[in-house]
């Protein structure tokens, strides 16, 4: 799969604003889960190419040629894929930290 350009300027600057204080937060906690999601965040921004919206087809605004509404639907529609697979991350994290804490208690 090639890599193409997906991640427009808004969606790049969201990213970056939400990456740089969460790696942050996950090298002063030592938190993997909050480190894997910075990490996400910064390589798609940097690289400006997103894989699951390559996989979904979305497009935030890297071609010109993209009509105004259509640019507006697309970054909403990948910022709700982003959150999505960033909370399931999340959800799993809590779940097998809460199912360890209960086997150890």
């Amino acid at each position: 799969m090639q890599l193409k350009c997906n991640v427009g300027n808004f969606d790049r600057g969201l990213r970056i604003l939400l990456g740089v204080p969460l790696s942050i937060y996950a090298l002063s906690e030592m938190n993997i889960i909050a480190g894997i999601i910075s990490f996400l965040l910064l390589s798609t921004a940097i690289i400006r190419s997103c894989t699951s919206y390559q996989l979904l087809g979305i497009n935030t605004g890297c071609n010109r040629d993209n009509q105004a509404l259509k640019y507006k639907k697309n970054i909403l529609e990948g910022f709700a894929v982003s959150t999505s697979v960033y909370l399931t991350i999340l959800i799993g994290y809590l779940t097998i930290k809460y199912i360890m804490l209960v086997i150890n208690s």
